[in-house]
């Protein structure tokens, strides 16, 4: 960009420069000699003027390439740096992920453990209540049956009874 700004002013300086001498007319030889001279300065402010940009475009260069040397080499110590400090972080990471897996081999194992132990116990208290509810209908039956036999015998007895009091009815 700034090569481009100064080949721009330097073709605006030619043009002013070189423009007028060559749009007079030339008819006495003092005009030559000016014209000449004229022309010679500008060449002579060109080239100065070319020189000048290529120094200060090489300076240029010059500081943006020690610029980004400098950066490089700030930079490749900030990643030896960087590069230490990610192996003791990764370190630690791994390790604490190792920590983290053996507490949750732990956790898994007692939680596998509780979970044998109250399935034990679900199903033993399934089985004395299976054998509660067994005996309570055993009961409930043989209370039924007793009660029918009963109802059965009081049946009986009470037809005695009426039969007998039917009898002595009948004798009177």
């Amino acid at each position: 960009m700034r090569m481009l700004t100064a080949l721009v002013a330097a073709l605006g300086f030619f043009a002013a420069t070189t423009l007028p001498s060559v749009a007079a007319t030339t008819t006495d030889a003092a005009t030559h000699v000016e014209f000449t001279a004229a022309k010679k300065k500008a060449t002579k402010a060109k080239a100065k003027k070319q020189k000048k940009s290529e120094v200060t475009t090489s300076d240029l260069t010059a500081k943006k390439k020690a610029k980004k040397a400098k950066a490089k080499k700030q930079k490749k110590s900030e990643a030896a740096t960087s590069d230490l400090t990610a192996k003791a972080k990764a370190k630690k990471a791994k390790a604490k992920k190792q920590k983290k897996s053996e507490a949750a081999t732990s956790d898994l194992t007692a939680k596998a453990k509780a979970k044998k132990a109250k399935a034990k116990k679900q199903k033993k208290s399934e089985a004395t209540t299976s054998d509660l509810t067994a005996k309570a209908k055993a009961k409930k039956a043989k209370a039924k049956k007793q009660k029918k036999s009963e109802a059965a015998t009081s049946d009986l007895t009470a037809k005695k009874k009426a039969k007998k009091a039917k009898a002595k009815k009948a004798k009177k």
